[in-house]
């Protein structure tokens, strides 16, 4: 049962910068705490969101344009938990179905292995104009909404 039915967002700006990874894990602990998910699956999500963030940076410096960073958003909805990390540089998905099957990009490993610890429920992600956004959905229940 969630904690509270409020809808609630955090924005952060993720530099090349290990302590600010921290952070991440504060909002991404929080927003799951505040779902109403247990312990280990804060942690889990947590450490998800942390391994895609690095990742993202990576790709991020690739981009002379800019200084690198990722543009992390937490948002609590009553029915699930959206971490969206948008970035510039090279269009390929942080985490997706290429890097769970064989064949998939073998230095994502860790980020795939994070995700399916967690039963992240949806992973979506575009590219457009240069940005790419990846977008993990934990549903509260664990389930996804039928249509």
């Amino acid at each position: 049962m969630p904690m509270n039915a409020e809808t609630a967002r955090a924005e952060l700006i993720v530099p090349v910068e290990p302590r600010m990874l921290g952070a991440v894990t504060a909002v991404v602990n929080h927003a799951a705490e505040r779902a109403g998910l247990l312990e280990r699956a804060q942690k889990e999500l947590a450490q998800a969101a942390v391994e895609a963030c690095e990742h993202a940076l990576e790709l991020a410096a690739e981009d002379k344009r800019e200084e690198p960073r990722v543009h992390v958003i937490v948002e609590n909805f009553n029915d699930r938990i959206e971490i969206t990390l948008e970035h510039h540089g090279p269009a390929d998905p942080v985490a997706g179905l290429d890097s769970f099957v064989a064949g998939g990009n073998p230095g994502r490993e860790g980020v795939s292995k994070a995700l399916q610890a967690t039963g992240v429920d949806r992973v979506q992600y575009e590219a457009k104009d240069g940005l790419s956004r990846t977008r993990l959905v934990k549903y509260v229940d664990g389930k996804a909404p039928q249509k």
